[in-house]
């Protein structure tokens, strides 16, 4: 019986110390896992900072070459327009002329005409 008792209390100190290997070894294993979990967000976090840091960098790019391209276009209508304008005053004084002669049966001189139209322009 004393055999059998030195027997048990062996193997129940043996399941015990088994049990504690097994218990430290899922600790272990768990704090790997939140070990590997918080560097698969971090890692994530990286990532996605990273994208959004290079699609900023792009849309700044893309802004950018839009602000200039609507420069140039503002320059070249402005540009287009004062040229209309300088027609428009051509035409006028040629519109005035053809008037003048067709109402009053002479012709005014291009002087009197462009500073009659030049009167009425401003």
């Amino acid at each position: 019986i004393d055999v059998r008792n030195d027997r048990i209390t062996q193997d129940l100190d043996q399941a015990a110390k088994l049990k504690g290997e097994a218990d430290a070894a899922v600790a272990a294993y768990e704090q790997e896992l939140a070990e590997a979990k918080t560097k698969a967000n971090a890692i994530g976090q990286q990532a996605n900072d990273a994208a959004k840091a290079e699609a900023d960098t792009a849309r700044k790019k893309v802004e950018a070459a839009l602000d200039a391209k609507l420069g140039e276009a503002e320059a070249r209508i402005s540009s287009i327009k004062a040229n209309a304008m300088k027609e428009v005053g051509s035409i006028a004084e040629d519109t005035a002329s053809a008037i003048v002669e067709a109402l009053v049966g002479g012709k005014a001189s291009k002087a009197e005409i462009a500073a009659a139209v030049k009167s009425v322009a401003r």
